[in-house]
């Protein structure tokens, strides 16, 4: 989490070279589904849900996390926010496509056509059914007394748990899984900025899907020969005035 970025600024003719170096920051592991929500270190609350309505996807869902130490200033008055986005295709088995992302205990599935069909809300049941979950934005806000930079990076989607109803089996990032008897065994996998998961059997839905962020700020720091340019720059003007004067 060490960086070092370089940015300049003109002052009294002279070029300013500035660094910013670590503060301090955090790795940040959430867990999240329509009811659920926790994080290794400070507060989540969800901000935002638009799942599980009669909209066509994609869907969204908004969170942020409050009560971090970021800055330089080790106050917990640091948060960052983040959004990602659901997208969803539905089976047509019954004449109806898609309507939405639906929800069933908290869990995530597809509304293709509510129970018509025989097709539950809030589940994967049909053949053409899939959920794809990406990342799409986050920020960071910092404590009102800061001036260090913040930085936010998304390191990516780890896995999920499956709730299980029978033998299922479907297919993640291409790949078919055999769903049977998973339904306290979570689903990981290295992380990615997003993952699709495709119905291809039985009926299942999906929940406590997890992710990973790294939270920083810096502070910068003026380069060394950025400060002698600045006395220099002083020296010149105090002679320029002294000649003026005589």
């Amino acid at each position: 989490m060490n960086r070092r970025f370089l940015f300049a600024l003109v002052c009294c003719g002279s070029l300013l070279l500035f660094a910013t170096e670590d503060s301090s920051g955090a790795l940040v592991n959430i867990t999240f589904d329509n009811s659920v929500r926790t994080t290794d270190i400070g507060t989540i609350t969800q901000v935002s849900n638009t799942t599980g309505g009669t909209t066509l996807p994609p869907s969204s869902v908004e969170y942020s996390v409050s009560g971090l130490s970021i800055d330089s200033i080790g106050a917990l008055d640091d948060s960052f926010s983040f959004i990602f986005s659901l997208s969803a295709t539905g089976s047509a088995a019954s004449g109806v496509a898609a309507i939405g992302i639906g929800s069933s205990g908290g869990d995530w599935g597809i509304n293709s056509n509510g129970t018509a069909g025989g097709e539950a809300a809030g589940s994967f049941d049909a053949v053409g059914e899939s959920l794809t979950l990406s990342f799409t934005s986050a920020s960071v806000s910092l404590g009102t007394v800061s001036t260090d930079l913040p930085f936010v990076s998304f390191l990516g989607f780890t896995g999920f748990d499956l709730t299980s109803f029978g033998a299922d089996t479907y297919d993640l990032q291409g790949t078919t899984v055999d769903g049977t008897g998973l339904s306290t065994d979570p689903n990981s996998f290295s992380p990615t900025q997003s993952f699709t998961i495709a119905h291809r059997s039985g009926s299942f839905s999906i929940s406590d899907i997890r992710a990973r962020f790294d939270v920083s700020a810096a502070t910068a720091v003026p380069e060394p020969s950025s400060l002698a340019m600045v006395c220099l720059s002083g020296i010149g003007f105090v002679s320029f005035r002294r000649r003026h004067r005589i």
